[in-house]
């Protein structure tokens, strides 16, 4: 998995502007599997790491590419220790969720026994990605190749402009569900009761 590392610019497709703000941006992380601390696989976070004296340094080692995102044990070990030692694993079920500002460091948790966590089988999850609609885009040239294309999203945009691409959700969203009529909120009660009505 994934060590520590921030959801910045190389992950999400969003300027990092906001670094220490209200609005940076907040990831909700829903497992729909069991997990437990005990056996491993879940999400570890490090609480209030966004704002601790040595964020910038680690940021600044693992933001200059996507190969360097989950590295930081490799690239500033006294970061990554200072993060172990914080460091936060929950035992979660199916439905519940982590929320996190985007840049609280955080890292995918081993499984404790491999063996016996590849009996358990994959533990599925999704993650969502929430920032405002005036944060602006960023084109990391990797993974937004769609928005660039049917949206003409170029860096500097608002995230609003790519409409139904946010939210964001990792793994990816399915094709019928991008196609699907983008709805304002003030509407949306309106659709939800016409739905529930027809039934």
């Amino acid at each position: 998995g994934c060590g520590w590392h921030v959801d910045d610019k190389i992950f999400w497709p969003c300027e990092d502007r906001n670094i220490g703000k209200r609005d940076a941006g907040a990831n909700v992380w829903i497992t729909l599997s069991t997990v437990t601390t005990a056996e491993g696989g879940g999400l570890a976070v490090a609480p209030g790491s966004h704002r601790l004296n040595f964020a910038k340094k680690a940021r600044k080692a693992i933001s200059s590419s996507v190969s360097k995102t989950c590295i930081l044990e490799k690239l500033a070990p006294d970061c990554h220790e200072q993060l172990e030692k914080i460091k936060a694993v929950y035992d979660l079920q199916p439905g519940d969720a982590i929320i996190h500002d985007r840049y609280i460091f955080h890292r995918s948790e081993a499984f404790l026994d491999p063996i016996r966590g590849k009996k358990a089988g994959t533990k599925q999850r999704i993650s969502l990605r929430y920032v405002p609609a005036d944060a602006t885009f960023f084109n990391n040239q990797l993974t937004e190749a769609r928005l660039v294309e049917e949206k003409g999203m170029a860096t500097g945009d608002y995230v609003s402009k790519g409409a139904e691409y946010f939210p964001q959700t990792w793994p990816d969203r399915l094709p019928e569900e991008r196609d699907m009529k983008v709805h304002s909120e003030e509407n949306l009660f309106k659709v939800l009761s016409q739905k529930l009505t027809k039934k």
